[in-house]
């Protein structure tokens, strides 16, 4: 019943004296002051819903376009190269082979998997806005969010994906199981965080080399920054250059720590805690919000005409 009609029978009571007590007139005017409460839930979740439906509808395209583009041959050809190259340093190493064919495989590994899902975002990003694709879903009724949301589950899709593919090379020479899923769940996060900034990086920058150099650097800082805290350390310790100290403790607050993230030591010694992997996971899902907020702020400037 709506509420023009429960007000109809309320004025219908009123006038033909059915509210003579005060608990008649309490529970008649309840009834009216929770139809708008109720109208507001029913609103919220059938908003929810359509928001839901959206994101997962741009989730599904944004995978059909994966598997059938690139994605599966590069990430084939990946994990392919990884293993052959890693065969062949074990074949040449004298001792301790397995630790020295992990020491090829797991970093090269790891830098496949990131060059596949970076490309695959920015590709994709770019791509949506040079053929205009991009203003055509935000001219649907859907919500900028919602298309965000589900552009990145669906590179994080392909993220667990590739890294599922990537790390079969390592399973061989890996001394524990344990070890092997630790690296695996550390390279999720590490892809997811790639995922999100190629995303944000696509969207802002719509030339494909400009963006793969942008995404570049932003790798290069979060890999390296620990050393580039150990120089200025270094150089503040000497009274020298004490600006790079302050610079470089701004840059920590900027970037993730991707250093700490899929480290080869753990498939050499012993494998990490599930503390460590649960800081891991925080961090990335931090880092992931304020990329997808950066992008959603791009988002809403951008205009339809």
């Amino acid at each position: 019943m709506g509420q023009p009609a429960v007000a109809v029978g309320l004025i219908y009571r009123i006038a033909n004296l059915d509210l003579v007590t005060p608990n008649a007139w309490m529970r008649a005017m309840n009834q009216a002051i929770a139809i708008p409460q109720v109208a507001a839930v029913l609103a919220s979740v059938l908003g929810a819903r359509r928001w839901i439906r959206a994101a997962r509808t741009v989730a599904c395209d944004t995978l059909i376009e994966a598997f059938r583009g690139r994605w599966f041959w590069m990430t084939l050809l990946g994990a392919l190269g990884v293993a052959a190259i890693a065969t062949f340093v074990h074949g040449l190493a004298l001792t301790e082979q397995r630790a020295i064919g992990l020491g090829f495989a797991a970093p090269l590994a790891r830098l496949v998997a990131v060059i596949i899902v970076s490309l695959s975002a920015l590709g994709s990003a770019a791509r949506e806005q040079s053929d205009g694709t991009l203003l055509l879903a935000l001219a649907a009724p859907m919500s900028r969010v919602a298309w965000l949301i589900g552009k990145f589950l669906a590179f994080f899709a392909l993220a667990v994906l590739t890294a599922a593919i990537l790390v079969l090379p390592i399973i061989e020479y890996a001394p524990s199981p344990l070890s092997t899923f630790a690296w695996f769940a550390s390279l999720i996060t590490e892809l997811a965080v790639v995922a999100s900034v190629s995303l944000a990086i696509g969207l802002v920058v719509i030339r494909i080399p400009m963006a793969v150099c942008a995404f570049l650097a932003f790798y290069t800082l979060a890999r390296d920054l620990h050393v580039m805290q150990l120089l200025a350390m270094r150089s503040e310790s000497y009274s020298q250059s004490a600006w790079l100290a302050t610079l470089v403790q701004a840059a920590t607050a900027i970037f993730p720590r991707l250093d700490l993230f899929t480290r080869t030591d753990w498939l050499l010694e012993a494998a990490p805690g599930v503390a460590t992997i649960l800081l891991l996971a925080l961090q990335s899902s931090i880092y992931c919000l304020i990329a997808l907020a950066v992008a959603a702020l791009d988002l809403r400037r951008m205009r339809l005409g």
